[in-house]
C-alpha cells in the first residue's frame, strides 16, 4: 500500500461513515484510528475494516516516518516528517491534549 492509497483509505472512510455518524464524528474516528497506528497503540476493537485499515495507515506512516528520520531524509526538518516538535504538537491539540507537547 502507498502514501497515495492510504490517503484514499482515510477519505473513503470519512465519507462512508459521514451518513451514519455525521461529518465531524468520522473524522474523529479516522483520525483517532490513524493516530493508534502510528503511536503503535493496539489496532482497533471494532470489527470495522475500515477503520482497521486507518489504523493500518498509521501504522504504516510511522515505519516510513522512522526510516525517513534514521536516513536523515528531511535535513531541513533536522528528522523525519513528523518528528517536529509542530507535529506532535498538531497531534496532540487534534486529540484534545493542548497541554502535552
Amino acid at each position: 500500500m502507498g502514501a497515495k492509497a492510504d490517503a484514499l483509505i482515510l477519505d473513503d472512510t470519512v465519507e462512508d461513515l459521514e451518513p451514519v455518524v455525521g461529518y465531524l464524528a468520522a473524522r474523529e474516528l479516522v483520525f483517532k484510528a490513524f493516530h493508534a497506528g502510528f503511536a503503535g497503540d493496539d489496532a482497533p476493537s471494532m470489527k470495522d475494516k475500515t477503520i482497521t485499515a486507518c489504523w493500518r495507515a498509521g501504522a504504516t506512516a510511522a515505519q516510513l516516518n522512522e526510516e525517513a528520520s534514521k536516513a536523515r531524509s528531511f535535513p531541513e526538518l533536522s528528522a523525519a516528517p513528523f518528528d517536529t516538535d509542530s507535529a506532535r504538537t498538531a497531534f496532540n491539540r487534534a486529540l484534545g491534549n493542548a497541554s502535552q507537547p
